[in-house]
């Protein structure tokens, strides 16, 4: 309701690894992953007053839109049609859970996880094949989730999920340098 708000921590720990491949099984092939761990939790929440504006904080609570766990993958396979070529690729992504706030939050305290594939083919051509067609599907899982929960206690006094609209979304792109 009154736009974003920035505070300063006292003190927070937040510590994380992450592992990606790539590999290239055989020629015109390209794999691709990578697996993220994130730490975070508020070690320090003094001198924050709630009641002055500064604040909602919890020791110990995790940092609100930090998934603990995430992983991303693909798989390509390029295939050459004389000076043409047609290249084929799917993606997928998985992201754990994350809390919405600095403090446990009723009813909604967390975002659901989840797991999305999306897939393209292009058709590239012309000169160095700098010309492009792409046919392209995105979240072909059909996955809902929130995009954004909306803080309305100061309005009706709960969380409001703006969810993605549980669709596929499909389209045509065109790239003509």
């Amino acid at each position: 309701v009154n736009g974003p708000e920035f505070f300063n921590l006292p003190e927070s720990q937040i510590y994380g690894a992450e592992l990606e491949l790539e590999w290239v099984p055989a020629s015109d092939w390209l794999l691709t992953g990578s697996l993220g761990y994130l730490h975070t939790e508020i070690t320090d929440a003094t001198g924050i007053n709630f009641d002055l504006r500064q604040g909602d904080f919890q020791e110990g609570h995790e940092l609100p839109l930090s998934p603990q766990l995430t992983g991303n993958g693909a798989i390509e396979k390029r295939f050459a049609l004389g000076t043409n070529a047609l290249t084929v690729r799917a993606d997928m992504r998985y992201q754990s859970t994350s809390k919405v706030k600095f403090s446990p939050q009723k009813p909604i305290d967390e975002y659901d996880s989840r797991f999305e594939i999306d897939a393209r083919a292009t058709y590239a051509f012309g000169d160095n094949e700098r010309h492009e067609i792409s046919l392209f599907g995105r979240n072909l899982t059909s996955e809902k989730y929130c995009v954004e929960i909306q803080d309305l206690r100061g309005v009706s006094g709960s969380f409001y999920c703006v969810p993605n609209q549980r669709e596929a979304h499909y389209g045509l792109q065109a790239k003509f340098p």
